[in-house]
C-alpha cells in the first residue's frame, strides 16, 4: 500500500506500449515502465472507478478526480491489459452527447497481484 492506503498497482508485460509510428523517445518511455508499479495517476483512476461504485466513463472518473479527461483516458487500456478494470458493453454519453464506454473493475481483481493470480476465482 502507498500513502493514503491507495494500492500500488503492477505494471505488467505488455502494459506499457508506444504506437509503430510514435517517436523512438515514446518507445523508450514505454520500455521503461514494463516491470514497475503503476503511477499514482493511475492508481487514483483505479481507485476513483471503485468509488464510482465500480462503473464508469473516462470523463466521469476525470470529473471525480477533477482532472482533464486528456490525461486520464489514456490510463484505461493499460489497466485493462492488467485486468483490474475491462469495457463493458454499455455506452453512456458523455458533456459533449459524443457515446462513451462504460468501464468496470473486475471481479477478483487484486491490485499488487499479477492478473493471473488475481482472476483466478472469477473465471
Amino acid at each position: 500500500m502507498t500513502r493514503d492506503n491507495v494500492p500500488d498497482l503492477p505494471f505488467g508485460e505488455g502494459a506499457a506500449y508506444a504506437r509503430g509510428d510514435d517517436p523512438d523517445t515514446s518507445h523508450e518511455a514505454a520500455d521503461q515502465m514494463r516491470g514497475r508499479k503503476a503511477s499514482a495517476l493511475e492508481t487514483r483512476v483505479y481507485e476513483a472507478l471503485r468509488n464510482l461504485g465500480g462503473f464508469g466513463t473516462s470523463e466521469e472518473v476525470a470529473d471525480h478526480l477533477g482532472l482533464d479527461l486528456q490525461s486520464i483516458s489514456p490510463r484505461f487500456c493499460p489497466m485493462e491489459t492488467l485486468g483490474l478494470i475491462r469495457r463493458t458493453t454499455r455506452r453512456k454519453a458523455g458533456k459533449s452527447g459524443r457515446q462513451r464506454i462504460v468501464w468496470e473493475t473486475r471481479n477478483g481483481a487484486t491490485p499488487g497481484r499479477a492478473p493471473t493470480e488475481s482472476l483466478k476465482e472469477e473465471e
